[in-house]
């Protein structure tokens, strides 16, 4: 799923304002990209509104690294690699 991958990375680096390279999947949302409150509901708008996707607010703590955020998107979208 190289592609939700690129996708993901793509659309954090535009909401978070940092460059695509910075958006490694080891990068931590909060020490890497300096995440804060409102960038992290920035992310997670943008996620649901790309993907049409719902994230569960009790599931947005669990998302600390780009490849959690990957891997939940991926979870929830069986069919984008269709």
């Amino acid at each position: 799923m190289a592609s939700l991958e690129n996708d993901v990375k793509a659309l954090l680096a535009q909401q978070l304002e940092v460059p695509i390279h910075e958006v490694t999947t080891t990068a931590d949302l909060k020490k890497d990209l300096t995440v804060n409150d409102l960038g992290r509901s920035r992310m997670i708008n943008a996620i649901r509104e790309r993907f049409d996707v719902y994230i569960e607010e009790e599931d947005t703590d669990q998302l600390n690294t780009t490849q959690d955020v990957i891997k939940y998107v991926e979870t929830k979208l069986w069919w984008y690699s269709l």
